[in-house]
């Protein structure tokens, strides 16, 4: 029988309809509701990765004494190797931050500066979580999240402290503030195609000084929510998206208010085969003769990644306008590099002291920034790579003679470990 709106309408106000409904509501019940609302388990399986990759990805608008002062973008990567074992029951790791410089860039279409960098240290716990308590400025967010080790449902509720690491100048006078989140477990889903779980937490900063407190800081107050992927399997990506708003006042009335976005990409990834590419570097390089001895390149291990230091290279004085003498030597760097199809790239710029800090770092800056774009019109692309200068920070020689002074005049390619 063909249906009419009439019979149809008939059907649903009929108590066969009504009838119908529950055995259908009965039936889906029993076998399908059971399954969609499964208590699930956090604990990631597997065993912790080697080498984790972080990158914290900050934009936020800023007010100062009430006055719109702009926009700001800055960007932190992060590297860790994995050491002993930590009390917990987790692991130390070890590695290098970088901090991108406030630009943003809508794509990458250069190599990225990097405003400083410095080695870091933290501890994980086994849900891989960097703990309270571990020194540094990165990662901004401790022992979050923090997750049950029962077995839970969608829209199960929990709390547990956390620890924000408050630094709203990236001045790198920090500020540990206690918080406490609140968590609701959204349901299992996939990211990256790795399969996982979504939560979403909230907290508030209620901090109002101490002996902790940064030299001037005298309160901090604001509101996070946040959405988080977490990977089923350890050293899976993990994704964890907030916005906030914060105000903090500071010692002698200065007020500053940030409201904005911060993205943090937590992963394991395949560790760099050390051995392999310093073989696989002595094979590539010119005028090679016993490994390790390569003349005006030094090739080592270090602990963000193995290291090739060009010494010598020719620039015109004061300045950095490479000479086309050196066009043979870059040829083969890019031909190295780009043998690296999965790794990415930090050029170093060192200097000489004669007394001028500031200018010393700017032109090793700047010598950084023209060996990074005379690799990328090799081939090397761009967003794989990073420049640095520091300057005459980091001497390997007095500078007290001609040929010490030399020596400190070097680029440092650095093929990174993650």
């Amino acid at each position: 029988m063909i249906k009419t709106k009439k019979t149809d309408s008939y059907f649903r106000n009929s108590g066969h309809w009504k009838k119908t409904r529950f055995f259908f509501c009965l039936v889906y019940g029993l076998f399908f509701a059971p399954c969609s609302t499964q208590a699930q388990n956090f604990l990631p399986q597997g065993e912790a990765p080697e080498v984790y990759r972080i990158i914290e990805m900050h934009n936020f608008r800023k007010r100062e004494n009430g006055k719109y002062i702009g926009a700001a973008y800055r960007e932190i990567r992060g590297t860790l190797r994995r050491g002993g074992k930590n009390v917990d029951g987790g692991f130390v790791y070890t590695g290098r931050f970088y901090v991108l410089e406030e630009t943003k860039r809508a794509a990458r279409l250069a190599a990225a500066p990097v405003d400083e960098s410095f080695p870091a240290e933290v501890s994980l716990n086994p849900f891989g979580a960097v703990e309270a308590g571990s020194p540094g400025r990165f990662p901004t967010m401790r022992s979050f999240p923090a997750l049950p080790r029962e077995a839970i449902r969608v829209g199960a509720n929990w709390q547990a402290p956390a620890e924000r690491i408050l630094d709203p100048l990236f001045s790198g006078s920090i500020t540990p503030a206690p918080v406490y989140v609140d968590y609701t477990y959204t349901g299992p889903g996939e990211y990256k195609g790795f399969p996982g779980h979504y939560l979403k937490a909230k907290y508030a900063i209620r901090y109002h000084g101490g002996e902790s407190a940064a030299a001037d800081l005298d309160e901090a107050s604001g509101v996070h929510e946040a959405n988080i992927f977490l990977p089923s399997e350890a050293g899976g990506p993990r994704l964890i998206s907030e916005t906030f708003k914060e105000q903090y006042r500071y010692r002698g009335g200065r007020e500053l208010s940030l409201e904005g976005t911060v993205l943090t990409f937590f992963e394991g990834v395949v560790p760099l085969d050390r051995p392999e590419t310093l073989n696989r570097v002595a094979r590539l390089l010119p005028a090679k003769v016993p490994a390790g001895d390569i003349p005006g390149i030094e090739v080592e291990s270090r602990p963000e990644g193995v290291a090739l230091t060009v010494n010598n290279l020719l620039f015109e004085a004061d300045s950095a306008r490479l000479l086309p003498s050196e066009n043979a030597r870059l040829d083969a760097l890019a031909q190295t590099l780009l043998s690296l199809p999965d790794r990415n790239f930090l050029v170093v710029g060192h200097a000489a002291d004669l007394g001028k800090p500031a200018g010393e770092k700017q032109l090793s800056l700047e010598r950084a920034r023209a060996i990074s774009e005379a690799l990328e019109k090799r081939g090397v692309p761009p967003g794989r790579l990073l420049y640095e200068g520091r300057g005459s920070s980091q001497p390997v020689a007095p500078n007290t003679s001609g040929e010490g002074r030399a020596r400190n005049r070097r680029v440092e390619i650095i093929i990174l470990e993650g």
